[in-house]
């Protein structure tokens, strides 16, 4: 039933789709990008590396959903923690946003998400956690993802 309203609100949350030009954080993914990744489900990130993060979060509504890459070393195992840390969640918190939804479990990349939803009244951001099987059954890259909206019209 959580995982249900998690979804419901997550669309509600994002159903518009209001990309904004920033050029500060475009000159940024510009020229810290790795590779476009389009995903199956219609998700489009830019993956970056965790040098950029800070710039980025300057005005998260402003910047390009994006993905990063290397914030964790490829683990082994995955820890059973429902309080989960998420580091760009932590940073949005420094910056006054507040958890108003989470969540975890599977999902069609991998063997975890954990995700959050946060706002500032201004802005909404879905922030996931995300675990990729990589090479082998016990070997796992992790990565964090961010997509923000606007909640004015």
């Amino acid at each position: 039933m959580k995982y249900c309203v998690n979804i419901i609100i997550f669309i509600i949350l994002f159903s518009c789709d209001n990309k904004s030009n920033s050029t500060i954080n475009q000159k940024h993914l510009s020229s810290s990008t790795t590779s476009q990744d389009t995903m199956d489900d219609g998700w489009n990130y830019r993956e970056v590396k965790k040098n950029i993060i800070d710039s980025i979060l300057k005005d998260p509504c402003q910047s390009t959903d994006f993905e990063c890459i290397d914030l964790y070393p490829l683990l082994d195992s995955i820890a059973s923690d429902p309080y989960e840390k998420v580091i760009i969640v932590e940073m949005l918190k420094s910056k006054g946003f507040k958890v108003i939804n989470s969540g975890r479990g599977n999902w069609q990349y991998g063997p975890r998400i954990v995700s959050r939803s946060l706002s500032n009244g201004k802005c909404n951001c879905q922030v996931d956690k995300l675990y990729y099987s990589k090479g082998g059954k016990s070997k796992y890259k992790v990565s964090e993802r961010i997509k923000c909206r606007n909640t004015s019209r």
